[in-house]
């Protein structure tokens, strides 16, 4: 699917038609979003603000705020690690010192998302610069440093938290100092509450290596929450052994800000608009400090706990997703195009058609349809010549043939790219094959899209499970 719905592959060529597949705190800105679900398709009623500046398209000159002391700089803000940053005008203004913030006009009661945009434009050294921040009276943000958090000065980082209006509509943020003073570039509050159920434990769960998949109906699994009118209720699943970091990129709506973590046998919800694009992916041997930064064993994300729009490192396994993009559609796949760290496979609930794949990771089919089975663990037969280790040998991740050896024919490239061509049964060695025999239901090389793209509608929800069985 990635090839014809506007994912871009690392080894392949892109398409542009579903056709062919059927054939300080330094605060600048502050934005609230809120979906209305009275309609089929969501609405939107947003405030844009620039805090401690003037009108800056789309952002409305500074209001609302209370305490504190504006200011502006000249310096250049790099927001390349940042998903749609506000205009470069708005990292550029900042309030500072003791100060709030209430947001009129909400939905009473109703679910929003905040993000805190943020850049250090003063201080050169970690420590310097050290505040919390409080949404609704709750503490979010402790002994926060901005360049500590993302490394270095006029960088901007953003920070991601789900928030609800109080009775008169209000959403309030506090930014208060603890040395120097608290310093914001940017509040952002989208639709919805990105966040519907914390990380729940769910008993017993079991590792990669002696889990197996079964055709037979499994334990009760947890339904997705339902969704409001015209969005999409994403759910996530560990039922491994060992925790994941998820991590999320897209073009438009990244849910806390693209990464969290879930620990073994934990759950967790979002709500996803109609029209997302995006990828997801599972994160392992991560290690953060309280600034969220560090790094990945597989799937890094530039060192960050939240991806921010960032991709995995490959190798790693990848959901995609694109929410009505056709004719009413939702278009989703497990890909293994660029290889493999964890297990992972995808339910979907609502939709006028059975879900194809069991809640065990099982699919049945007719030969003619592709291949049936149950989800394996990749890593466990993965080719030496192919497989990533860690520091003690055991094997963390399977790499595709593409990235190892780098020729046309593995590749599909050249004189290799038209369909025809592209036939893993041709290569030297057919190690297409290693990842389809172990999950029968995913993309083993950029054209198997016949076997490995499906479909959902309407207003379906889903549910991501990394591990082997549901």
């Amino acid at each position: 699917m990635k090839q014809r719905l506007g994912f871009f592959a690392t080894q392949s060529r892109v398409f542009f038609t579903v056709a062919i597949m059927f054939a300080g705190v330094l605060f600048g800105g502050i934005s609230a979003s809120h979906y209305l679900t009275t309609q089929a398709s969501p609405q939107v009623n947003t405030v844009q603000i620039n805090t401690g500046g003037g009108a800056n398209s789309p952002f409305a000159a500074d209001e609302y705020g209370n305490g504190g002391i504006a200011s502006k700089t000249k310096a250049a803000i790099d927001a390349s690690g940042v998903s749609n940053p506000a205009p470069q005008g708005v990292y550029q203004t900042y309030r500072y010192g003791n100060f709030s913030y209430s947001i009129p006009n909400l939905v009473p009661n109703a679910s929003y998302t905040v993000h805190l945009d943020f850049a250090e434009t003063y201080w050169t050294k970690a420590g310097q610069r050290i505040f919390n921040v409080k949404l609704n009276g709750q503490q979010v943000l402790s002994n926060f440093d901005i360049l500590a958090a993302v490394g270095r000065a006029n960088k901007a980082i953003v920070k991601q938290f789900s928030a609800t209006a109080d009775p008169t509509g209000k959403i309030t943020i506090q930014f208060i100092r603890i040395k120097d003073n608290a310093l914001v570039n940017g509040i952002e509050v989208f639709a919805g509450s990105m966040l519907i159920s914390p990380p729940t434990p769910t008993p017993s769960p079991t590792s990669p290596a002696t889990q197996t998949g079964s055709t037979q109906a499994g334990p009760p699994a947890a339904v997705p929450p339902p969704a409001p009118a015209g969005q999409h209720t994403f759910s996530f699943r560990n039922t491994m052994s060992q925790t994941v970091w998820v991590g999320m990129s897209s073009s438009k709506y990244i849910p806390l800000n693209g990464g969290w973590t879930l620990a073994p046998g934990a759950s967790m919800s979002v709500i996803l608009p109609s029209g997302w694009n995006g990828r997801i992916w599972g994160r392992t041997g991560c290690t953060f400090n309280s600034a969220g930064v560090g790094s990945c064993e597989t799937g890094d994300c530039d060192g960050r706990l939240q991806c921010a729009g960032a991709d995995g490192q490959l190798p790693r396994s990848l959901g995609e997703f694109n929410l009505n993009s056709w004719d009413g559609m939702d278009f989703y796949d497990i890909s293994l195009v660029d290889g493999y760290n964890v297990p992972m496979f995808i339910n979907t609930f609502g939709g006028n058609k059975p879900d194809p794949i069991t809640s065990n990771g099982c699919i049945s089919r007719p030969a003619s349809a592709g291949p049936s089975g149950c989800i394996q663990d990749v890593n466990a037969t993965c080719p030496a010549v192919l497989q990533k280790k860690d520091a003690s040998g055991k094997v963390i991740s399977c790499q595709v043939a593409c990235n190892v050896f780098h020729t046309d024919q593995y590749c599909c490239r050249g004189p290799y790219m038209p369909r025809a061509m592209c036939n893993p049964a041709n290569w030297p060695v057919n190690y297409a094959k290693v990842f389809k025999d172990a999950v029968p239901f995913a993309y083993s090389y950029p054209d198997d899209d016949a076997t490995s793209t499906f479909t959902c509608a309407p207003d379906c929800n889903y549910r991501i499970t990394f591990g082997l069985t549901g």
